[in-house]
């Protein structure tokens, strides 16, 4: 049985999978090592692409391939990911995103013996363009120090505080979580963040262990932000997320007020920009 399992996510990534695959298959870690992939029904060749990288690899893998778009039509897949993982560690990764170090795994879980209590590890990331250049910054770079982060600066973080390319989550945390997160969510990273952080707070390493791709046109971020209607969904989504955590974690209550009042300052100013306050109205319902 593998210790770690890679939950690969795709929709559309082909010009990025196999760069994605390579980081993965590259790990020192790798005889410990599975492959779940599960592709959303992609509509360009990142299937032919993803087997390409894996052909010969050796490294065992499970295939969740859609033949329609479970994202389109609002039906959730998380669950079907979580009972394919056989790992005691799951480390999610975007078929966009890729892991620059070769020993990400087996550093985070040399962190996690230091951390017993600890469900869920995070690293920094480089920066990357649409052709995989690195750019100046860093997401999450909160110095050269390792350590715990407590679970109120997760929170505070609003879903960016952790690259999502760099997380390790025990697979135990797993029957903890609320059933409402498993659920249709457009983006699961924040409720994964905090529910992992509530135990003993997340562990910080200081490596450049990931990349994080931005500004390539088919990024969730790029879509959504072009879309006014679609952003103020957005923001309808995490205020709903962000009001049940707040319920299940209420010893946590006050961390999560910054957070409700800046989706709805977002929300309230994009309204004001289009002239439509219908999600407004819905903003407000969902938080009485």
């Amino acid at each position: 049985m593998p210790l770690v399992t890679a939950a690969l996510l795709t929709y559309n990534h082909g010009p990025f999978v196999e760069e994605a695959i390579r980081g993965i298959l590259r790990q020192t870690a790798a005889a410990d090592v599975e492959l779940v992939w599960h592709d959303d029904a992609s509509t360009d060749d990142t299937v032919d692409r993803g087997e390409r990288a894996l052909a010969g690899s050796g490294m065992p893998v499970t295939r969740i391939h859609r033949r329609h778009n479970r994202h389109s039509f609002g039906i959730p897949f998380l669950m079907d990911v979580y009972e394919a993982c056989g790992g005691e560690f799951i480390a999610f990764h975007e078929g966009d995103d890729i892991w620059l170090s070769a020993d990400k795994i087996a550093d985070q879980l040399v962190a996690f013996a230091g951390y017993p209590g600890a469900d869920i590890c995070f690293t920094r990331a480089a920066t990357l363009d649409a052709d995989g250049a690195r750019l100046p910054t860093l997401v999450a770079d909160y110095g050269e120090t390792g350590g715990i982060a407590a679970v109120e600066t997760v929170i505070s973080g609003d879903g960016g505080f952790m690259p999502s390319s760099s997380v390790l989550l025990r697979k135990s945390l797993v029957p903890r979580l609320p059933a409402w997160a498993f659920s249709f969510q457009p983006i699961n990273d924040y409720t994964l963040q905090v529910y992992g952080s509530l135990r003993g707070g997340a562990v910080y390493l200081p490596s450049v262990a990931t990349g994080y791709r931005v500004n390539h046109p088919g990024a969730w971020t790029v879509q959504t932000h072009a879309d006014p209607t679609r952003l103020m969904e957005h923001h309808c989504h995490v205020l709903g997320i962000v009001k049940r955590m707040k319920a299940d974690a209420p010893q946590h209550a006050a961390a999560f007020e910054p957070v409700i009042r800046n989706h709805m300052g977002h929300l309230m100013a994009v309204a004001l920009e289009i002239g439509r306050y219908d999600q407004v109205a819905r903003a407000a319902e969902i938080l009485r």
